[in-house]
């Protein structure tokens, strides 16, 4: 019986898990208010917050050999383009909208930065 109990709490967490991850709906609205002047703080927040991140993560993994570089920004590439870059993906693919924020983060940067 205790271990029944442990697989069902192991299933219900891995479900609250997979329902917690953040769609591009709700990036896209976060990234609309932090490029907003009228925006809610505590959203931009949020938008700058998951994009640095993915990019620091980025290049932190890249930089310590434990994955491929997948892009290139230009230097000094300011968090306002960013995310700039990664809203207009976001906008001009509603279709997508649906898929994980950080994969469509990721699919921005691609397409935006390729490497040579």
């Amino acid at each position: 019986m205790k271990y029944l109990l442990m697989i069902v709490l192991l299933f219900s967490f891995n479900q609250a898990a997979a329902l917690s991850f953040r769609s591009g709906n709700q990036l896209l609205e976060e990234c609309e208010a932090y490029l907003s002047e009228t925006g809610s703080a505590a959203s931009g927040n949020t938008c700058f917050g998951f994009v640095t991140g993915i990019v620091d993560a980025h290049d932190n993994f890249t930089s310590w050999e434990v994955m491929l570089t997948l892009w290139c920004p230009p230097d000094k590439m300011s968090t306002t383009q960013l995310i700039r870059i990664v809203t207009k993906h976001l906008q001009e693919h509603p279709e997508s909208l649906h898929e994980t924020a950080a994969g469509e983060v990721v699919v921005a940067l691609v397409a935006a930065f390729p490497c040579e």
